[in-house]
């Protein structure tokens, strides 16, 4: 015999898309499809899915990927993937596909992680990197370690 249907209660349904499919169907002893399946005949969208809409595209490429990912609370990659679905292209890229390092973003490099200015700067943590380095700012520090001296070749 098979498994007994899922009886489904009012706190259940009110769970579906509110986290994932599979987190839910562990919690309840069935499967991500049967959980699927209910979330989707309900006409309720996924957990973590975005709901564009008209505003929030008209915005797209108006800023920085990462602020808007912010600004709307979403991921990055969320904002990068619908962009380029509907073929904007970014800021940095109207600006003619070079991000103009200012004193006040150069002022940044060293004084947090590469991922953190970059994240502040929309910009990509390689992007800030490769900024540091060229011009021979050292990392920021982590923690409160000293920093760590390179022996002189001898």
């Amino acid at each position: 015999m098979g498994k007994a249907a899922l009886e489904w209660t009012d706190e259940m349904l009110a769970l579906l898309g509110q986290e994932k499919d599979a987190v839910l169907a562990e919690r309840w002893g069935t499967s991500a499809k049967t959980v699927n399946l209910k979330r989707n005949a309900l006409g309720i969208a996924a957990c973590g899915l975005v709901h564009w809409t008209p505003e929030m595209q008209a915005q797209l490429g108006t800023d920085s990927d990462a602020e808007l990912a912010k600004r709307w609370g979403i991921s990055k990659a969320s904002v990068v993937a619908q962009r380029k679905a509907l073929g904007i292209a970014s800021l940095t890229e109207k600006q003619g596909g070079v991000f103009a390092w200012t004193p006040e973003a150069v002022a940044l490099l060293g004084t947090a992680s590469d991922a953190k200015v970059a994240e502040q700067l929309g910009l990509t943590r390689l992007t800030v990197y490769n900024a540091r380095l060229a011009r021979g700012i050292a990392p920021a520090m982590r923690g409160n370690a000293p920093p760590v001296e390179k022996p002189e070749p001898q």
